[in-house]
């Protein structure tokens, strides 16, 4: 794609050597490290316990549940603890102020914060088109060198199909406890990607409308040309992660055939999500990223935010 090569828009991935299922040798480079490392220095810097916000959360919670008092609107009760942990423990501006402090020269952190903000669309577009929840500070490496990100257990989150709103099933030829039980892949999280305020911080207003919304609407709309056959690729990896959701739930008796459908039906539903948000409305072309602006607003809902699980810490 042009646009791709002309922005230099690329995915940073690891070289991985597989010894055994569950052993790997990958490539590491020192200057990467991990968000969580990022809070736990701030903590140490500012003599905080880590864990703080999680037992001013307990805290809290505890206290929302009197017997004596009505039950509380919980979620409501979640983002009022957000707020007040972005207050008193970590604000928002803690993962900027880090690789400010990184760089001597301030044009060497707009160019790292460039790169980052093109990397982390990469990241979120991965996140999104698989599913890929759980996406916890740990789990995400920045090259404090060159801005590069890569995210470790980049693992689809697949889900009975059963338990979803969404009959992607409707139209396949399984019959009716067969669509049920079908693997879906899809995302349970009411966050479609993690934009949190640190990372909203560190990238900046101009970048999450600028670099961080065109670079994704770039890709999705290169990967959704039928020139890349992406669903080919596609059903080599979705049908590894079928096979192996089958046999993580002991099921044994799944003839083929099923299995064939199930990746023709998941690999479909990944196109039109793709598809959907490369969409340009042909009678607004000047908003051709609103898709992709809505999907922000969602990501950076105070309420979505505050229904993520504790260790998913939504406020770095």
């Amino acid at each position: 794609n042009v646009q791709a090569r002309h922005r230099n828009i690329e995915l940073t991935l690891p070289i991985a050597v597989p010894l055994s299922p569950h052993i790997r040798i990958m490539s590491d480079d020192e200057r990467y490290i991990n968000m969580l490392s990022i809070y736990e220095e701030y903590c140490r810097k500012k003599g905080q316990n880590r864990d703080e916000p999680l037992a001013y959360t307990i805290e809290r919670l505890h206290a929302a549940y009197d017997p004596r008092l009505p039950k509380p609107d919980l979620l409501s009760v979640k983002t009022e603890i957000l707020a007040a942990i972005q207050s008193i423990f970590v604000p928002t501006n803690v993962l900027k102020n880090y690789f400010i402090n990184h760089y001597i020269k301030f044009e060497d952190f707009w160019i790292f914060r460039k790169q980052f903000t093109s990397q982390y669309a990469s990241f979120i577009f991965m996140t999104y088109m698989l599913s890929i929840h759980s996406r916890q500070p740990q789990k995400i490496h920045i090259n404090q060198g060159s801005g590069k990100v890569w995210t470790s257990e980049m693992l689809p989150y697949k889900v009975a199909s059963g338990k979803v709103k969404t009959n992607a099933f409707e139209n396949s030829s399984l019959d009716v406890s067969s669509q049920r039980a079908a693997p879906l892949i899809c995302n349970t999280e009411l966050v479609p990607f993690r934009l949190t305020p640190n990372i909203q911080k560190l990238i900046g207003e101009a970048g999450l409308e600028g670099i961080l919304a065109m670079h994704i609407l770039i890709i999705t709309q290169c990967l959704s040309d039928p020139e890349y056959e992406i669903e080919h690729f596609l059903s080599l990896f979705i049908r590894d992660e079928i096979v192996a959701w089958f046999t993580q739930q002991h099921v044994s008796n799944v003839s083929e055939t099923q299995i064939r459908e199930i990746v023709r039906v998941n690999v479909e539903y990944i196109v039109k999500r793709i598809t959907q948000l490369g969409h340009v409305d042909s009678n607004n072309p000047g908003i051709s990223s609103h898709n992709v602006l809505d999907l922000f607003s969602r990501a950076v809902n105070p309420r979505n935010l505050a229904n993520a699980d504790t260790l998913w810490m939504a406020y770095f």
